[in-house]
């Protein structure tokens, strides 16, 4: 499952952005309204149009989150960057439950976690996790954020989330992506989680954003696929455009690689980035979908990457990828032009039973 992020988000000055959660409403002609109790009600008019229509019901349900990307007039590169959102069953009573990530205030001196640089913050910065407790028979939806009880104190700088069951334990673990050191979390299976980052050996201390647990050798455990972006840091936010201080693009810094994990089915994980040849080409990623998209049999990587080549890594079935973008046509644009690749997914959208491709961009 790839949950990666690439959004925009505004400053912590005055300014949040909150978690956009809709529900569906059938095929009736009618206006529509959310009541206290978070149940979706209908209200006809002669005038509405027909169609579905969504309704925002973030606040009814209790998904109170604001996103603080520490926007402080410096220009940090990673303020627009972020921020990532998975939906999964983490306490496996079928319903989706939400993780969100957390940016941070940005500066040379300031420790991750600190919120005292802004007295209108509450508490310490994290990620957020909602357990959905949804009522099936009375059909109203409403999350409780479970984050301190859960022991998932993320406080990194994050830009995406992976869900996945790496441990083929039955339930569901976390991978954060960050600007700096990335976390394994292990789904404990009683509500709560551990940070097994280091005895995994998932750490990758790079800008990373997308991400994807993906069985490429077909053993039977979820690897892991990480996209990271560029050489950036605080210290080297430099003056891209004639010395006139705004957002730098990707190509004022150096691309740097992106990961592959193969999963030892002990708990940790070997780096074959080297060895699986995805080491040898890599561009600034910000989306990673999986895929068979030859229909071989084994699963594919597709990388999206920002105002340069796309790589698409087709899978050799012998611990090995070779990237074909340029021949299959999805590196560049009709134009033979590299876009501004942000998110990126696959599916059978036209179904002749083989997955296509669809990638957003920057315009």
């Amino acid at each position: 499952m790839t949950l990666g992020s690439m959004g925009f988000s505004r400053g912590c000055f005055g300014q949040v952005v909150a978690v956009a959660v809709v529900g569906l409403v059938g095929c009736a002609a009618g206006d529509q309204d959310v009541s206290d109790m978070g149940r979706v009600e209908e209200h006809r008019s002669e005038t509405a149009p027909v169609g579905d229509l969504f309704v925002d019901v973030t606040a009814v349900v209790g998904l109170n989150f604001e996103h603080v990307n520490g926007m402080s007039g410096e220009f940090y590169f990673n303020e627009m960057v972020g921020a990532g959102v998975a939906l999964f069953d983490y306490d496996n009573d079928n319903d989706l439950d939400v993780y969100v990530v957390q940016g941070h205030i940005l500066g040379p001196d300031v420790v991750a976690g600190d919120a005292s640089l802004d007295p209108g913050l509450q508490g310490p910065l994290t990620d957020r996790l909602f357990r959905n407790d949804l009522d099936r028979d009375g059909g109203v939806l409403g999350f409780t954020d479970v984050t301190e009880a859960s022991g998932l104190d993320a406080r990194g700088y994050g830009m995406g989330v992976a869900a996945g069951d790496y441990d083929n334990d039955g339930w569901v673990d976390l991978y954060l992506l960050n600007f700096g050191s990335n976390q394994l979390w292990k789904n404990n299976g009683d509500g709560t989680f551990g940070d097994v980052t280091a005895a995994s050996g998932t750490d990758d201390p790079r800008w990373s954003v997308s991400a994807s647990f993906v069985d490429f050798d077909a053993d039977g455990w979820l690897d892991l696929y990480v996209g990271n972006y560029v050489n950036y840091s605080i210290a080297n936010n430099v003056e891209c455009f004639n010395n006139i201080r705004t957002y730098c693009g990707p190509d004022g810094f150096v691309p740097v690689p992106d990961r592959l994990f193969r999963n030892r089915g002990d708990g940790s994980f070997e780096d074959v980035t080297a060895s699986s040849q995805i080491g040898t080409e890599y561009g600034p990623a910000l989306g990673v979908a999986t895929a068979d998209l030859d229909g071989n049999g084994w699963v594919d990587i597709y990388v999206a990457n920002d105002l340069s080549e796309n790589r698409s890594w087709m899978n050799q079935g012998d611990g090995t990828f070779v990237n074909t973008a340029l021949f299959n046509g999805s590196a560049l644009n009709e134009t033979g032009d590299a876009e501004a690749g942000m998110g990126v997914d696959a599916g059978d959208f036209d179904g002749d039973g083989d997955d296509d491709l669809f990638i957003s961009h920057l315009v």
